[in-house]
Order: structure tokens, then C-alpha cells, then sequence
């Protein structure tokens, strides 16, 4: 089993997730648990392997895009654990600020109130969860090789 530094990896999915698309990247090396990020912008000072892009020793990290944690989660959150809610939420989401209007009016349900903790936490905690069942086409995951 390979360990993992978790301040490491959560500073890669961060560096990783910022940005324009595809213009950071990370990656974990599988056998070592060492972390490497990438740029086409910024000048990495680490040196990084000829094959990190190209062989399956590596595992590329998702963006926060790719988690795709917003309002797909939320929803999909909803429809199993508040299906009688979903209309009023769904419409929520139709507008911006749907996290902070779902806060203000927690009183839909109790279980309405777990929606919330999805954004502050669920990029690292139910990332997890979410990575496990997608995963880009044609890509290892590192959170579920």
C-alpha cells in the first residue's frame, strides 16, 4: 500500500483546481506516494519525471471542475434524501448564490441543512465519495485507481 502525504495531495488538488483549465495538473506518483504538479504557466522548481503524463505509475488528480461538486452533488443529495424538495431546489440552483440561499432557508428540511457543509467541505471530505463513482474517461483516478 502506498502512503500519501494529505497535506501534499490536498496542496496539489488545490494548485491543480486553480487556474485556467488544463493549465495546472497534478499527479501521484503510485509507487512512491510522492506528488508532482505541473504548469504551463508556472516555472516548477522540482524536477519531474519524462513519463509523468505518460505512464500508468502516475495518477492524475481531478480539478474541482472534474469533481464536478456544486449543484450535480446538491442535487443528486436532494432527489435520494429530500425528494419532495427537489423542484424548490432545482430552482435554486437556476440562479447564482444557490449555496447561500440554501443556508438562508435550511428550514425546507432539517436534512436540508447537509447541503451546506457540501461546499466547504465536500471538496475534500465527500471528494472522495463523488471520485469514486466518476472518473475521467480514459484516466486512472488517484482517489480510486
Amino acid at each position: 500500500m502506498t502512503i500519501v502525504n494529505l497535506a501534499e495531495l490536498l496542496s496539489a488538488y488545490e494548485f491543480a483546481s486553480s487556474g485556467t483549465p488544463y493549465q495546472n495538473g497534478a499527479y501521484v506518483d503510485s509507487e512512491t506516494g510522492r506528488v508532482y504538479i505541473t504548469s504551463s504557466e508556472v516555472e516548477i522548481e522540482e524536477e519531474i519525471p519524462e513519463d509523468l503524463k505518460t505512464s500508468d505509475r502516475y495518477l492524475r488528480l481531478p480539478t474541482k471542475a472534474q469533481l464536478d461538486l456544486g449543484r450535480v452533488l446538491a442535487l443528486r443529495f436532494t432527489e435520494r434524501e429530500l425528494p419532495e424538495a427537489y423542484d424548490s431546489v432545482e430552482s435554486i440552483f437556476r440562479r447564482k448564490g444557490a449555496y447561500g440561499t440554501i443556508q438562508a432557508t435550511a428550514g425546507l428540511s432539517r436534512r436540508a441543512a447537509a447541503l451546506v457543509p457540501v461546499r466547504s467541505s465536500g471538496n475534500r471530505v465527500g471528494a472522495a465519495a463523488v471520485v469514486r463513482r466518476q472518473r475521467p474517461t480514459g484516466q486512472r483516478n488517484a482517489m480510486n485507481p
